[in-house]
């Protein structure tokens, strides 16, 4: 995917990282999966808080430079990171992309 820069697979609950792939040695990917985590549990107390009966599927940053989605998979056990260059990638092709993986993981979980 043109302007890729990092992806990984996440345990929501310890902060593991379970798989990553990164195109740039100076992206942190540990230290952003790690502050990710607890965005995604600072949502789940949020939806909480307002009584919220959602699910939460993704959550979108985008920056100046780089457009960052966060995906629950596995039944919001475990998310995916993707990390993409928003000057060369469309948010289309990223969310395409990001799903089309998710789909794939989803398949693979333990019932």
């Amino acid at each position: 995917m043109p302007g890729f820069i990092a992806a990984a697979l996440v345990n929501l609950h310890t902060g593991t990282v379970l798989a990553t792939h990164s195109a740039k040695e100076s992206f942190d990917l540990e230290a952003a999966c790690a502050f990710n985590s607890e965005i995604i549990r600072q949502e789940h107390r949020a939806l909480q808080a307002i009584g919220s009966k959602s699910t939460l599927v993704d959550i979108l940053l985008a920056l100046s430079d780089q457009v960052h989605i966060l995906k629950m998979v596995d039944s919001g056990a475990a998310f995916l990171y993707l990390v993409v260059d928003r000057t060369l990638t469309s948010l289309a092709t990223a969310r395409y992309e990001l799903n089309q993986h998710a789909t794939e993981i989803s398949l693979l979980a333990p019932r």
